[in-house]
């Protein structure tokens, strides 16, 4: 499921529904943010020790831990990803129960400008520059190939989208394309790699999509 999502500013509005609302976005925005950061930190910890993903053996041929990685600490690390992928997880579907609220909020104040998907919205809703700039992040890398039949097909990516948010990759902390691919990693098979694009010439419309990883082996595409 794709949803299209850009701020509006509120204009003289005196909803304390709304603002509730708004309010309980903004927290799970936060907290969203806050356990991508960690998820980010972890990854760095497997890379750092053999680039390890989330089902490389920790024993040797023998069945004797690996003396070359600290094994302890993976498992740990290991552990910690799991758990705040589950957190992750959640905190997505609520935010997309908030985002159901604040469009049926919008549908039946239509004079209002509040935080809303972009088919619903008229040209007179968009943001300033300015103002866009404070809430979409900048692209870090632009899709140039998408493959037949591939994971980001189906997941309706397109050619020339850039991406904003890989999972817990974003500009802040992207440096090659192998941290996208400790990401998908370190997603177990049947889980969702949250993404960010902006897709057009508009930095204001935001399109998150949820990329399944299939049990079996494939690429991303």
């Amino acid at each position: 499921m794709a949803i299209l999502v850009f701020i509006v500013q509120a204009v003289n509005t005196n909803s304390d529904n709304f603002n509730s609302i708004k309010l309980k976005y903004d927290g799970l925005v936060d907290e969203k943010n806050r356990i991508e950061k960690k998820l980010s930190e972890l990854s760095e910890i497997l890379r750092q020790n053999g680039n390890v993903g989330m089902d490389t053996p920790l024993v040797d041929d023998e069945g004797y831990p690996r003396s070359d990685i600290d094994v302890a600490l993976i498992r740990i690390t290991r552990n910690n990803i799991h758990c705040l992928n589950t957190d992750h997880k959640q905190i997505m579907l609520e935010l997309e129960s908030v985002l159901h609220e604040i469009h049926e909020y919008a549908r039946q104040n239509p004079s209002k400008n509040v935080l809303t998907d972009g088919n619903a919205c008229s040209s007179e809703n968009k943001l300033s520059d300015d103002q866009s700039a404070q809430i979409v992040k900048k692209p870090f890398l632009k899709i140039d190939q998408i493959s037949p039949n591939s994971i980001a097909e189906q997941a309706d990516l397109k050619v020339g989208d850039r991406i904003v948010q890989f999972g817990s990759v974003s500009a802040d902390n992207f440096n090659s394309l192998q941290d996208l691919s400790t990401v998908f990693r370190n997603t177990s098979p049947g889980s969702c790699i949250h993404m960010s694009i902006v897709r057009g010439d508009s930095m204001i419309n935001v399109l998150s999509i949820s990329l399944l990883k299939p049990a079996e082996n494939a690429s991303i595409g």
